[in-house]
């Protein structure tokens, strides 16, 4: 069903983006900490 493929590609788009924005914010994070030091 081509809908449910389309459901599925939705779910994982979203995760992969936030799974970037947790990783930019951690790389964030850790960038400012040592600047902080």
């Amino acid at each position: 069903r081509p809908e449910f493929a389309l459901n599925v590609l939705a779910v994982n788009m979203k995760f992969l983006c936030s799974l970037e924005n947790f990783i930019d914010d951690v790389r964030y994070k850790r960038a400012r900490g040592r600047k902080g030091e």
